[in-house]
């Protein structure tokens, strides 16, 4: 669940789970969070982003609309475009995003390159987006 309480599965349970991972208990009794991996998400028309995974790696074969799900006030999320063929898509992002200048980032055009996006979410329906970094 990605609600943001953390859920024990049983009386007894030494693992839990977060939103930003699982939290496990060693065998010296400690708890410890055991991160989330990255989600590789397939390429669609569509691209929904479950904020209840941290971090989304994205390849796009054209320009995507790219969708929220789980997305909770207070919530960050990552995501890191690849370039696999060397053409510069849009992703066209949810109303609501505000973005510095104004206007959604383009993504880099080289092959190979990778393009990372911070998300926040401040309230339903409002985040800032920004670039984080281009990275080859």
């Amino acid at each position: 669940m990605s609600d943001g309480y953390i859920h024990v599965s049983g009386p007894s349970s030494k693992e839990f789970v977060t939103p930003s991972g699982a939290v496990a208990m060693d065998d010296q009794g400690v708890f410890k969070l055991v991160p989330l991996p990255p989600a590789y998400d397939a390429d669609a028309p569509t691209i929904t982003l479950d904020w209840g995974i941290p971090v989304h790696v994205l390849t796009l074969a054209g320009d995507r609309t790219i969708a929220f799900a789980n997305d909770l006030d207070g919530g960050r999320l990552t995501v890191v475009f690849k370039n696999g063929d060397g053409k510069s898509w849009t992703p066209v992002w949810p109303a609501g995003v505000h973005w510095p200048g104004g206007s959604a980032p383009g993504l880099s055009g080289t092959v190979g390159w990778y393009d990372v996006v911070t998300l926040y979410r401040l309230a339903a329906g409002e985040y800032l987006g920004f670039v984080s970094a281009t990275l080859e």
